[in-house]
């Protein structure tokens, strides 16, 4: 894991096997210099080949990590076998029997143990890969720990002069460089204007961190050039070139096309100091609309949708009838819904307007369309009394068939005298329709009225 490869490479798993018996591992630290000696003599006496030169309890590797963490390059690791290192000793006489029956002991203990083993090989290679992983991450912390840059509080650059800045990241394992020298307004010659990373309270970097700043050339005396008119790219190299500072605002506007300087705030040929901010207004052009669909809206909502932000001005509103759709919505939209058009421009919209029933009257000066004179006198009644004819007269004028048409529809057909100067005759119908009056089937007179504004007719 330190070194990124296995201890042993062969082309066949045999031969691994027999690197593992017969060679000695590289030492990770000649593979990987930055691997620290205390750890690498850890993992070389882990990978001992006689058992007994190994670690002999996870409390001793324990106190070698433990140590490792405090000094990454120590040498302490004891890599000698300690059973050889015992000093010469008087050894009781053991008689021959007790030697037999010590080794036929021991035989018996190691038969257990490597049954056992056999018995187990799972649980034996679990624990193996256990250990293994346990030694791994261990090393893996002790690297990283003795290798990780150490975190450190951004200091404050800004404002100071180069001299000062240099000397307060002294010893701080931080680095110092000046990535642009500029004009400015407020801040003194050689004293820094920004840095990054910018200073915040409790903010810290790694160690061997790069803070840039930008370094003050103070002020400088400069006439800003005439921009007006120019492309925006154009204006901005203008003004950069003088060393000034470029602040722009677009606006729509319908004269200028877009992309150029409409104005700038500060005249031309005015002396200002070099890193003055000089503000310009570029056109966006004339503003676009999007026209909303609003067939099939309510009126009021569709007129909303259209007058929002004076996006649309509504010039005209007819009107159409279509029983299948909504009464009060709209038909139809001058403008395509979708089309991107200039803000502000004409739509005129069609709104279905269903026309209702209404109940009218028609009033029938019947005297007058007849033009009866009750002068007029009628005989009735003949017969000669001494010589004389005597007659009457009729004064309520005579029967007549009086019938009213709306359309083609008969609304009325009544008799009644001539002499009659108030027929009121009720009727119903939709928008202009045409009133016909007949008497005695004979046409007399057609009124032309539209209901939607009257509801009364008058024959005379």
């Amino acid at each position: 894991m330190l070194t990124g490869r296995v201890p042993f490479e062969a082309d066949t798993p045999v031969s691994v096997a027999l690197k593992h018996l017969q060679e000695i591992p590289t030492e990770p630290i000649k593979l990987n210099p930055s691997v620290p000696l205390a750890v690498n003599n850890i993992i070389m006496k882990a990978m001992k080949k006689d058992p007994n030169l190994r670690y002999q309890s996870a409390t001793e590797m324990l106190r070698d990590l433990t140590l490792a963490l405090k000094n990454p390059d120590g040498n302490f690791v004891n890599t000698m076998n300690t059973e050889e290192d015992f000093p010469t000793q008087v050894v009781p006489t053991i008689d021959k029997k007790n030697i037999e029956d010590k080794i036929r002991d021991e035989d018996k203990k190691k038969g257990k143990k490597d049954n056992f083993f056999k018995k187990h090989k799972a649980l034996t290679i679990v624990i193996v890969l256990i250990l293994l992983f346990v030694l791994s991450f261990a090393g893996m912390q002790i690297f990283f720990n003795a290798t990780r840059n150490k975190d450190i509080q951004v200091p404050n650059l800004v404002g100071m002069t180069e001299e000062k800045a240099k000397e307060t990241i002294k010893g701080t394992k931080l680095q110092y460089k000046v990535v642009e020298e500029k004009y400015d307004v407020e801040v003194e010659k050689g004293l820094i204007i920004s840095q990054k990373p910018e200073f915040k309270a409790d903010y810290k970097i790694k160690e061997n961190t790069i803070i840039e700043v930008v370094v003050s050339l103070g002020q400088k005396i400069v006439k800003v050039p005439k921009v007006t008119g120019l492309k925006e790219n154009e204006a901005r190299e203008a003004l950069e070139n003088e060393d000034l500072e470029v602040e722009i605002e677009e606006e729509f506007n319908k004269k200028i096309e877009e992309g150029y300087v409409i104005s700038q705030e500060t005249e031309p040929n005015t002396e200002v100091p070099a890193g003055t901010k000089v503000k310009i207004k570029v056109s966006k052009g004339i503003e676009k609309a999007v026209v909303p669909n609003v067939v099939g809206k309510p009126k009021d909502e569709a007129i909303e949708m259209l007058t929002k932000d004076e996006m649309f001005t509504i010039t005209a509103t007819l009107t159409e009838q279509d029983t299948t759709k909504a009464d009060g919505t709209i038909l139809k939209q001058s403008l395509d819904a979708g089309t991107e058009v200039e803000k502000g421009s004409n739509i005129t919209i069609t709104v279905n307007q269903i026309e209702k029933i209404v109940e009218a009257t028609a009033t029938i000066n019947l005297k007058s369309v007849m033009n009866y004179n009750s002068q007029n006198t009628n005989t009735t009644n003949n017969s000669v009394n001494n010589g004389i004819w005597n007659t009457t007269t009729d004064t309520q004028g005579k029967n007549v068939a009086v019938k009213l048409m709306v359309g083609n529809d008969i609304v009325y057909n009544q008799t009644h005298k001539t002499s009659e100067t108030n027929i009121n005759v009720k009727f119903s119908g939709i928008g202009t329709v045409a009133v016909k009056l007949y008497v005695d089937d004979v046409w007399k007179d057609t009124k032309q009225i539209n209901l939607s504004n009257t509801n009364t007719v008058t024959f005379e």
